[in-house]
């Protein structure tokens, strides 16, 4: 499994796209927000396949689950470090 970042680049794609429409013209603001409704589906599906494979591995869950409980942290924090670590062993399964 390879996510390659790819919530990370959404959210960038996402933070790009909201800067866009706030200097938009008021004919491409409807368009803006259809792409930004885009993004955050693909974000939220990319969510939902690191909580499985998180959820998978008993190892996995249980540090989730302490990075999950400092407060002011939440659900975001952890899956990005879960992506991180998933590209970081896709990227040395590869070589």
């Amino acid at each position: 499994m390879n996510y390659s970042h790819a919530s990370a680049n959404l959210i960038r794609c996402g933070s790009r796209e909201l800067n866009r429409q706030h200097k938009a013209t008021s004919i491409l603001t409807a368009t803006h927000k259809r792409l930004l409704k885009v993004l955050d589906k693909e974000i939220e599906s990319i969510n939902k396949l690191l909580t499985k494979a998180v959820s998978e591995v008993t190892e996995w869950q249980r540090t989730y689950e302490i990075l999950n409980s400092v407060p002011g942290v939440g659900d975001v924090v952890p899956l990005r470090c879960w992506e991180s670590y998933l590209s970081w062993v896709s990227y040395r399964h590869a070589k």
